[in-house]
């Protein structure tokens, strides 16, 4: 898995990801409306019906401090996203809390157990204390996304100060921890082509780029100038 692309709720960026051969397309629904939202749900449902290849299909729910995830995966589980993307984690316990309300879901919408993969983003100077925590949370965690923008402005530091550099390689090492791949999230300033030669020398195995990214560029960058399909998503539900 080396190329997400986040994609708004609402807009026309959607035949643009679907087309870019990003390993997965993921529907964020930290939409400022209710209409945009529904919008978006009905083009991540498109995506999938009759789907037998492109990429997968993950879903960026709100935090868990929101109070708005239990609504967000009543709207989402039950188009079976492969993945759902949790922003704002501050520890393992938040991955588990996710997990639990994961199971249940499923278990309503008749899905197998363990089907829906869960990606971990770190985006705040709280959540780098509980990294450490991440390896071994649930069998679900499929991957660790370090949002630095997102972090260091929390922190009111530059994205390039010595102490966003440690979060950044604590992260690899966490994911390294899990078995899972690490991911660090795009700036819209820098070309993609030098953001991912520094990320993957620091260890990280993907970018997760913003729907507005040239992505016809951007993600044969990521692949060394071949478009990819989906990454495999298998799951133990030991």
């Amino acid at each position: 898995m080396r190329s997400l692309v986040l994609v708004p709720a609402s807009g026309a960026a959607w035949d643009a990801a679907r087309s870019s051969g990003a390993d997965a397309l993921v529907l964020d629904l930290n939409a400022p409306t209710t209409a945009d939202r529904e919008q978006g749900i009905a083009r991540f449902a498109a995506l999938g019906s009759g789907r037998l290849a492109g990429p997968a299909r993950f879903v960026r729910v709100r935090g868990l401090a929101s109070g708005t995830v239990d609504g967000d995966l009543d709207v989402v589980m039950p188009h079976r996203p492969d993945a759902i993307v949790l922003p704002d984690v501050s520890s393992g316990m938040d991955v588990q809390h996710l997990a639990a309300k994961l199971a249940v879901h499923e278990a309503q919408c008749g899905l197998a157990d363990h089907a829906t993969r869960l990606v971990a983003v770190v985006d705040s100077p709280r959540g780098y204390f509980g990294i450490g925590s991440l390896p071994g949370a649930s069998h679900r965690l499929a991957a660790i996304v370090f949002d630095a923008i997102t972090f260091a402005a929390e922190a009111g530091l530059d994205p390039a100060a010595p102490a966003v550099r440690l979060a950044r390689a604590t992260v690899v090492i966490a994911a390294a921890a899990a078995r899972v791949p690490a991911l660090a999230v795009a700036d819209a300033e820098t070309p993609i082509a030098a953001q991912w030669t520094a990320a993957h020398t620091e260890g990280f195995a993907g970018l997760m780029l913003g729907a507005a990214a040239d992505l016809a560029v951007a993600v044969p960058a990521i692949h060394g100038g071949r478009k990819r399909g989906p990454a495999s998503l298998e799951v133990s539900s030991s």
